[in-house]
């Protein structure tokens, strides 16, 4: 939104294709639809007091810079 300088969707989307990032998951990115490429979430649960990890999904493939 700051990039496109507006808060409309039809702005900030355009925008995404050419955000690229490197985050603590990797690199991260946008396709044409707004979608994350390449980011990461970690699914935890409490089991006896302790975290445990369910999943990890990682969404698409990693951008090209």
């Amino acid at each position: 939104m700051e990039k496109a300088g507006s808060a409309e969707p039809a702005k900030y989307l355009a925008e995404l294709p050419h955000i690229h990032f490197t985050g603590v998951t990797g690199e991260i990115g946008f396709d044409a639809k707004g979608d994350v490429l390449g980011g990461a979430i970690t699914l935890y649960r409490v089991k006896a007091g302790k975290w445990e990890v369910v999943e990890t999904v990682v969404s698409g493939a990693p951008p090209k810079k």
